[in-house]
């Protein structure tokens, strides 16, 4: 079975020199999506303090066969004040100051 390698970026790149053996290309992209999946919900905010994920998987000789990257915009109106408050003053979002 092949070995493919799952380098990770989060604001620095991240190289896997051990790699992962699996039964076929299909099985390594499912394990990247797995992989990036379990980026974020294990710490949910170094991805919003990066603002994006990226993830390529390459075979033994450092091929790139494909890369998941994923990004966030946040919309400018989530960082402004909303209408709404007390004496028509403006509120922040329900969230947080500023924070979406």
């Amino acid at each position: 079975m092949p070995r493919f390698f799952f380098h990770i970026e989060e604001g620095r790149r991240l190289p896997d020199v051990e790699g992962t053996v699996l039964a076929d290309y299909r099985a390594a992209r499912n394990e990247g999506v797995a992989v990036l999946g379990q980026m974020i919900q294990e710490d949910p905010e170094a991805f919003w303090k990066s603002g994006s994920f990226k993830l390529t998987i390459t075979d033994a000789a450092g091929l790139d066969l494909c890369v998941l990257d994923l990004s966030a915009v946040v919309s400018p109106v989530a960082s402004r004040p909303v209408p709404g408050g007390e004496g028509g003053r403006w509120r922040a979002w329900p969230w947080g100051a500023g924070e979406p």
